[in-house]
C-alpha cells in the first residue's frame, strides 16, 4: 500500500477553508505524503496486525497495512501533538516518532537481540525499523517501551522524557488495534 498524496492535499484544503469560516479546525496530514514517515508507519501497523491465512489456510485476511490504518495512526499521532511541548520546528510528531523507532531498531541490533535480521523487505523510502522482521519490529517497540535506550540522544520531544516514549509506545499499537477494528 502507497500513501496518496493526492488525498492529504485535499484534506489540506478542506481544513484550511473550515480555518477561514471560522470553524478553527485544523488537521495537520503533512506526514502521511512524507515516504520515510509513511514506510516507518506502515511498517508499525503491519507488525501489530499482519495479514494473515484463515483457518481454512484457504482464505488471505488482510492485516492492518492493507487498510491504510497508518495513515489513521500518523493523523491521530500528529494530532495529538500539544502546541507547548518543545519540538523542532516544523517537524511532525509522527515524524519524530518515526525516527524513535529507527532508534529502536538500531539499539535492537546493536546490542544483537534481533531475531531475524534483515528477513524483511523495507517499504520505499523506509529507514532501519521498516527493515526489521515483523517479530524484531515488535521486540523494538518493547525495547524503547522499557527504555533501554540513551533517552538524553532522542529527538525532541522524546529527549530525556521517559513517560511520553512508553505512552507513545503503548499508543501506537492501541491506535492500530482501534483503527483496524473500527474499519
Amino acid at each position: 500500500m502507497t500513501c496518496r498524496p493526492s488525498e492529504v492535499n485535499i484534506i489540506q484544503k478542506e481544513c484550511k477553508e473550515d480555518e477561514h469560516r471560522g470553524g478553527g479546525l485544523l488537521v495537520y496530514m503533512a506526514a502521511i505524503s512524507d515516504r520515510y514517515t509513511c514506510a516507518t508507519f506502515q511498517a508499525l501497523v503491519d507488525a501489530v496486525i499482519p495479514p494473515t491465512l484463515g483457518l481454512c489456510q484457504a482464505e488471505y485476511v488482510p492485516g492492518a497495512m492493507n487498510w491504510c490504518i497508518h495513515e489513521f495512526v500518523i493523523m491521530e499521532v500528529d494530532l495529538s501533538q500539544d502546541p507547548h511541548v518543545a519540538t523542532q520546528a516544523n517537524v511532525p510528531f509522527s515524524r519524530t516518532t518515526a525516527v524513535l523507532l529507527d532508534i529502536g531498531a538500531a539499539r535492537l541490533l546493536r546490542i544483537r537481540q534481533s531475531i531475524h535480521p534483515a528477513l524483511y523487505q523495507p517499504s520505499t523510502g523506509g529507514g532501519l525499523f521498516s527493515s526489521l522482521s515483523r517479530n524484531d519490529r515488535l521486540r523494538a517497540v518493547e525495547l524503547l517501551n522499557r527504555l533501554d535506550v540513551c533517552l538524553r540522544c532522542l529527538p525532541l520531544p522524546y529527549r530525556n522524557n521517559p513517560a511520553l516514549i512508553q505512552t507513545m509506545m503503548n499508543s501506537l499499537q492501541q491506535l492500530t488495534l482501534f483503527g483496524f477494528y473500527s474499519e
